[in-house]
């Protein structure tokens, strides 16, 4: 039990015992009155500490979850790190290669060249786990969705990049191609990114 909850049962019931001893006519009380406020008072201690051990079960799992998610946080920041490293790397390439100057420069050669080092790059990073990612729930701000949701835009990069060589054939094409990754990628990133603050804060808050 947290400190500021033991000090406000204690502080109920000091109050309730301080409207007790001066509201109650304590002596005009006889033997049948005394005997109704003891059960009175046995009764509602019972309904309080079954209330107590029944709530107890459910913050012991909840302090239980909130452990494992900060451990698992730790443990995967590492690799996040790298995951977003090679996400961020991965989408500069894409811009990159999403130039018409570029291609006048270096030729649509040159355009697939990075187009392909963005797929590598996106191919190496690790998906989590659906396991893994379950146990991040109880972080805030929606840590496991939002590492979920990154995930599943670079699986769709990866997919849609497996061909762009050949929407290479047609120019337009080819840049509607580049362009639709480079939106999808920059939504991972950001979201890589949010994961990142919220892994930190909970590993210095731990």
């Amino acid at each position: 039990m947290a400190w500021y909850d033991k000090w406000a049962i204690m502080a109920i019931a000091a109050a309730i015992g301080v409207a007790g001893y001066n509201c109650i006519p304590w002596c005009k009380m006889d033997i049948t009155i005394w005997a109704y406020w003891v059960a009175a008072i046995g009764t509602t201690g019972t309904l309080l500490g079954t209330l107590w051990i029944a709530t107890s079960e459910t913050r012991r799992r909840r302090n239980d979850a909130s452990a494992i998610a900060r451990l698992t946080a730790a443990a995967m920041y590492f690799q996040h790190i790298h995951n977003e490293a090679n996400t961020k790397f991965a989408l500069k390439c894409l811009k990159d290669a999403n130039s018409h100057e570029l291609l006048a420069q270096k030729g649509m050669g040159h355009l697939l060249i990075l187009a392909k080092n963005a797929h590598r790059l996106l191919a190496k990073v690790n998906q989590w786990t659906p396991t893994e990612l379950l146990r991040l729930a109880p972080l805030p701000y929606d840590c496991a969705a939002q590492l979920a949701a990154a995930h599943g835009r670079i699986g769709s990069t990866v997919s849609l990049l497996s061909d762009v060589e050949d929407s290479s054939q047609n120019l337009a094409s080819f840049f509607e191609h580049l362009n639709t990754n480079c939106t999808v990628l920059e939504g991972a990133v950001q979201q890589l990114q949010s994961t990142s603050r919220i892994f930190e804060t909970v590993i210095d808050n731990s």
